[in-house]
């Protein structure tokens, strides 16, 4: 059960964060033999003991197989991961064999005890951390991408994937309130969003119609949610590995300039010694009123006051449309892998009308817009006066939302 719920849970997660699950693989699989080695210590719960220990080593073997795949992806860049898996495989059965011989001579030599073994384990774990450490991947996840692009708005310069790879948190990222994206551009980018929960969240029309504009020629959407302090990016259904990245890129750029407006400094928005552009383009933006709107959101429910306008939206996009054509040819000049990503994007996707799936994780953007409009009039309709083009579902999300609204009026 605990190898089938912790694939079902972070399986998604073993390919984006590699390093970190292979350390903390090795780490466990560490307690676990702790947890065995002290049952005498535990006679009246040897079987909750011996649950816990099982359950840890079930969770090393999905990981640790997992990353070694990914780990083994990335060595092989002929495209030979047979070869590859093969030596990997007799260097690990020489190593265990030395291992089985040094420990030998260790434990005649030492005697049997427990400060050695203590010792041994924590060395161990600290091999283990060097040795991830080391790994040098060329595919961008978030943690790799936040930290190039930061160092591209700071120095105005792509930094190589070793560089960037001797600092990637490894132990602590996506752990406690201080999240990488959270510190770096000051909110939290979703990709891949629902544009159906969008609209249930947040049912304002003019929002909704001021994005379809702006990004009515791209392959995604990015609808800011300043009272949250989250980017929710809706992706097309034909949008390719480079839009995606191109989305995230915008996302950040679009993250940091809201802080700016609402006068949250983060440290690529300011001016540290020489000038840099894009901190030069925010301290403009950050004293120019077309650029910012009052919020909507009453005070309790959120931390920023000012939204950005429609023009401030598609001024960032015309800013993006040049960048990243510079950064995506300074990753490829540095050596990044740009074939392939490893954010973390969830499934749903937006899909044109005259467009059949049978597919369930789809979303409807102009009928769902349509939903939203109705939403936003506030207008308490039956659902016979529903435009004709609305699914059924759809039209039950918009008529809960209108009695929701209704609801809330009345109290």
């Amino acid at each position: 059960m605990g190898r089938i719920l912790f694939a079902f849970t972070h399986g998604t997660y073993l390919d984006a964060y590699s390093k970190k699950w292979r350390l903390y693989a090795d780490t466990l699989n560490d307690a676990a033999m702790c947890i065995e080695i002290a049952l005498p210590l535990f006679k009246n719960y040897t079987t909750f003991a011996l649950c816990v220990s099982t359950v840890m080593k079930a969770i090393v073997g999905v990981a640790g197989g997992a990353t070694r795949a990914a780990m083994t992806q990335h060595h092989a860049i002929r495209g030979n991961m047979a070869d590859v898996t093969a030596k990997d495989s007799a260097q690990e059965t020489a190593v265990n064999l030395i291992a089985s011989f040094t420990a030998l001579f260790i434990i005649s030599v030492l005697g049997n005890s427990l400060t050695i073994f203590l010792i041994m384990m924590i060395l161990h774990i600290i091999f283990n951390y060097f040795a991830v450490r080391a790994v040098c991947l060329r595919t961008l996840n978030e943690p790799r991408f936040l930290q190039a692009i930061d160092i591209y708005l700071k120095q105005e310069m792509i930094a190589s994937p070793c560089e960037i790879n001797r600092k990637e948190p490894i132990i602590f990222y996506q752990l406690g309130p201080n999240l990488l994206d959270l510190k770096l551009c000051g909110f939290q980018i979703r990709l891949g969003s629902s544009l159906k929960e969008l609209v249930k969240d947040s049912p304002k029309f003019s929002l909704y119609q001021n994005v379809q504009e702006v990004y009515r020629d791209r392959k995604y959407a990015i609808f800011p949610r300043v009272n949250k302090r989250k980017m929710h990016v809706v992706i097309k259904e034909n949008a390719s590995t480079d839009d995606i990245l191109c989305s995230y890129f915008h996302s950040v750029l679009l993250s940091i300039i809201i802080c700016v407006i609402n006068d949250y400094q983060l440290p690529s928005s300011k001016n540290d010694g020489e000038p840099r552009p894009f901190a030069q383009v925010c301290q403009t933006l950050q004293s120019a009123e077309w650029s910012r709107e009052p919020s909507d959101y009453p005070k309790a429910r959120r931390e920023f006051i000012y939204e950005p306008t429609q023009d401030l939206i598609r001024y960032v996009d015309k800013i993006v449309q040049k960048e990243w054509r510079r950064v995506r040819g300074g990753l490829l000049a540095t050596g990044w892998d740009l074939s392939k990503h490893l954010l973390m994007v969830d499934e749903w996707r937006i899909i044109d009308n005259n467009k059949k799936s049978d597919r369930t994780q789809r979303d409807n953007f102009s009928s769902i817009m349509e939903c939203a409009k109705i939403v936003s009039f506030g207008e308490a309709i039956c659902k016979n006066d529903f435009p004709v083009n609305l699914s059924e579902t759809e039209k039950q999300m918009a008529d809960a939302v209108i009695q929701d609204n209704l609801n809330k009026k009345k109290n």
